[in-house]
């Protein structure tokens, strides 16, 4: 295909293009140190097309009692840092340098290693360190086969870069505060159950937020579909490559972010700019916020974001159903502007009255929700029937872009209270 040979080129061009540099973005056992303090000419690696720099840093640019090796995108003020070599391990002497012994990079704080990339010990003179145009940090045997050893791709700190790939293992953990870059306590990974296209954040070892708790159902809080193609390393769920222009425009300058105030933020840009995406959004974006049958609500203005819906009483481990609902005289909550997990099942019917009847005629059915088929027009009589036979969760009230949901009840445990409580919050 067209777009499968443009997409090897670009590649190619871009793995490639950084080789063909100048000595300013390279180290090599016998050439110079990058040191603190500088000394006479550059300080820094700098990449060929001077996209990113390497070189110490201290974080609030003030006190120089913390060092760091890190990279930064060249130009940026302050310094935006992707990377950090010794994030664990800051250098607090008065003389430290970074360069290559004996075929490994290490880091030297008033002469003591604190960092290394633990590469095989070589006496070759034939290994070299380069910072790529992607601002990744290779590790290489200059022999003609160009294998790399090491590579800071493989070590992330808390930021996800375009060109990386994000595997099983692969993780982002947060500084541990704005000028703290030591790991901290929010860690972003793959979802390690069940779907792999899935993500999810950890707070000392707890769910704090998972992506696709909503699924399709509700986009609210889905990431960007230029996000997931990025964690995908540019593969469509099919198998196919994104053409290169589109990587271009929309990746060359972006990265994901594991902030420390436990957000992943998505940057469109490679500058101070604000992130034009974040999460969790939000006291009730964060994972199981609530408990079953709870509708959570982070604008109430008594601090009390989560209730339970109409027909049900708080227990402990969340509400309960004042009474079973297989039998007669059941209704249905009306609730709008709703966000809620993924449904259970979903059927094609002619219309909503089709869709509560389904739901009234399954003991199982606990909610449903209709939506009509825009691709058929409004008078096609094709609607889609969404229903939920496990207890409800993730149930949120949105200001928009929510959904109406309807929630199974017995009419004997809602009276003289109305059906439709529009946010529960106001009943």
């Amino acid at each position: 295909m067209r777009c499968s040979n443009d997409f090897r080129r670009l590649l190619l061009f871009m793995i490639v293009l950084p080789f063909c540099s100048s000595s300013n973005d390279t180290l090599r056992g016998t050439g110079r140190k990058i040191t603190y303090p500088g000394g006479p000419g550059p300080n820094t690696l700098v990449s060929a097309g001077k996209r990113f720099e390497l070189g110490f840093f201290s974080p609030n640019r003030i006190s120089n009692s913390r060092r760091y090796v890190g990279i930064w995108y060249h130009g940026s003020d302050p310094l935006i840092i992707v990377w950090v070599a010794n994030r664990n391990a800051p250098v607090v002497g008065r003389t430290a340098s970074f360069g290559l012994l004996n075929g490994d990079l290490q880091l030297w704080n008033d002469g003591q290693p604190i960092w290394s990339t633990n590469a095989t010990s070589s006496s070759s003179s034939t290994r070299f360190a380069k910072l790529l145009d992607t601002g990744n940090l290779v590790l290489m045997e200059d022999d003609g086969s160009k294998s790399i050893l090491w590579q800071s791709f493989d070590q992330p700190t808390n930021t996800f870069l375009l060109w990386m790939r994000m595997t099983n293992d692969f993780k982002l953990t947060s500084w541990a505060s704005q000028d703290d870059p030591k790991e901290g306590n929010f860690t972003f990974r793959r979802d390690q159950e069940g779907d792999t296209s899935k993500y999810e954040v950890i707070h000392n070892l707890s769910p704090y937020w998972k992506s696709g708790v909503f699924g399709k159902f509700i986009r609210a809080d889905e990431m960007f579909e230029v996000i997931s193609f990025l964690l995908s390393n540019f593969t469509t769920t099919t198998g196919q490559r994104l053409p290169p222009k589109t990587i271009i425009d929309e990746y060359s300058s972006a990265r994901l972010v594991m902030n420390h105030d436990g957000q992943i933020q998505y940057f469109k840009r490679g500058d101070g700019s604000k992130p034009v995406w974040s999460q969790p959004a939000g006291r009730c974006g964060l994972f199981n916020a609530c408990s079953k049958f709870q509708s959570c609500n982070d604008k109430n203005g008594n601090g009390t974001m989560c209730r339970c819906l109409p027909g049900f009483e708080l227990r402990p481990g969340g509400c309960l159903r004042k009474s079973p609902i297989c039998g007669k005289n059941n209704t249905f909550l009306s609730l709008k502007m709703m966000k809620i997990g993924n449904p259970d099942n979903r059927i094609k019917v002619d219309g909503e009255e089709q869709c509560k009847q389904k739901c009234l005629n399954d003991c199982n059915c606990q909610a449903y929700s209709s939506e009509e088929d825009q691709r058929l027009g409004r008078d096609s009589g094709n609607s889609t029937c969404y229903t939920w036979s496990e207890d409800l969760d993730h149930m949120q009230e949105l200001a928009r872009d929510g959904r109406s949901l309807y929630v199974r009840v017995l009419l004997s445990d809602i009276e003289p209270s109305s059906r439709s409580c529009g946010t529960c919050a106001l009943i």
